[in-house]
């Protein structure tokens, strides 16, 4: 796989310009415009699924939390650990055990 710096949805966005290009070309100014009005519909919908993920992230106060509650109802937490890509934080890991 090629590793790139640019967010997904920079490259995502190149290679959908691209077709819309290549359908202009082959259907004419119509199947242009249709083309980028479905990129437009693709990008609202992953502003959309990017919002909801930053609503429901979970900050360390809220792991502590949740790790907190595992112990009230007969869990052991074990490992806690952050998933990163490139620096930034996309999630945690949290392993237990029954008690």
């Amino acid at each position: 796989m090629n590793e790139t710096m640019a967010p997904d949805l920079l490259v995502d966005a190149q290679n959908w310009v691209a077709q819309a290009f290549q359908r202009a070309a082959q259907g004419g100014a119509g199947a242009g415009r249709q083309a980028l009005a479905n990129i437009e519909q693709l990008i609202l919908d992953q502003d959309r699924r990017l919002e909801d993920l930053l609503q429901r992230a979970l900050d360390e106060d809220a792991i502590r939390s949740v790790v907190a509650s595992m112990n009230d109802s007969g869990l052991k937490p074990g490992v806690v650990e952050t998933a990163e890509d490139r620096g930034y934080l996309m999630g945690w890991w949290v392993e237990a055990t029954r008690i």
